[in-house]
């Protein structure tokens, strides 16, 4: 596949730019689409995505600097993997934000030891009451904006505040109790 993003590219200049990109930021990719998705062959179907996107796109990226290339791919990605699952309609709980994911590394007890916490602060706010898990789950999780639930969830964004304020004391209760068992 990458190949044929070379091929989409006539400057030397931007194929050398896609193919520095690519290299470093291959593996982010994938692992932030996996994070997305849980799964092997929709993360290879994101990240042919965005690399297609790069390579179209490659006159706007400022490859020396990392921080503007490096924002733009994992939006990209982002945007990509949440695009499939809606179009899958499965979507599974998001979790932390792709920045995090990428970086943290992939040594195994660190995972094992965040998806533990992870799990138990999900199990935590899956027991709050409707109303407050609902607003919980699409601020933090799905990370819309306060004025995006009000609109989903047709609210005011007083009232959004408010789930949030009183989820956020009844989910670190639940999480104080759980932790004295």
């Amino acid at each position: 596949m990458y190949s044929i993003f070379l091929l989409m590219l006539e400057d030397p200049k931007d194929e050398s730019k896609f193919e520095k990109l690519y290299r470093d930021y291959e593996k982010r990719v994938f692992a932030i689409a996996y994070h997305y998705t849980g799964d092997i062959y929709d993360s290879e179907e994101i990240a042919q995505t965005v690399f297609f996107r790069v390579a179209k796109n490659i006159h706007k990226i400022d490859a020396e600097n990392p921080f503007g290339a490096k924002s733009y791919i994992y939006t990209i990605t982002k945007n990509a993997a949440l695009s499939l699952l809606v179009k899958k309609k499965n979507a599974p709980i998001l979790t932390e934000s792709p920045e995090g994911f990428a970086e943290r590394g992939t040594e195994l007890g660190d995972e094992i030891e965040f998806k533990d916490e992870f799990d138990r602060v999900l199990h935590c706010i899956k027991r709050l009451p409707t109303i407050y898990k609902d607003v919980m789950i699409l601020f933090y999780l799905n990370e819309l904006k306060i004025k995006e639930i009000a609109s989903a969830l047709d609210m005011n964004e007083s009232t959004v505040k408010t789930h949030l304020r009183r989820g956020r004391k009844l989910l670190m209760k639940k999480l104080e109790e759980e932790q004295t068992k």
